[in-house]
């Protein structure tokens, strides 16, 4: 089996299965909400439990912060072409924002690795 360099997991383990433990299996991966039959598996020899973690929500956080940052840099682009605000207003605007995004992101990295 060919497997690219770069993988982090490099040792392939096989399991044989019938037709009905076949569909039993793709049922429980469905039911688990996991995204693939790997992540599935691999959770199942390694911990015995699947855990499902919903980011709906931390994903339409971030959509709002994306639309968010682009209304900070309209703001800061008007600010700069009618110069009705000052450069450090501007520059103290972008830095929260910075600052803020920068939080959500080790938030993010934080669910992520939980286990």
């Amino acid at each position: 089996m060919l497997l690219h360099k770069n993988r982090k997991r490099k040792i392939v383990k096989r399991v044989s299965v019938t037709a009905q433990e076949n569909q039993l299996l793709n049922q429980r991966v469905q039911a688990s909400q996991n995204p693939s039959f790997q992540n599935f598996a691999l959770q199942m020899l390694l911990t015995g439990q699947v855990v499902h973690r919903d980011f709906s929500e931390l994903k339409q956080l971030r959509f709002e912060v994306a639309k968010l940052g682009a209304n900070v840099n309209q703001l800061a682009r008007a600010a700069h072409v009618y110069r009705q605000v000052d450069d450090e207003v501007v520059d103290e605007m972008m830095t929260m924002f910075q600052e803020f995004k920068k939080e959500l992101d080790d938030l993010q990295q934080q669910l992520l690795q939980k286990d």
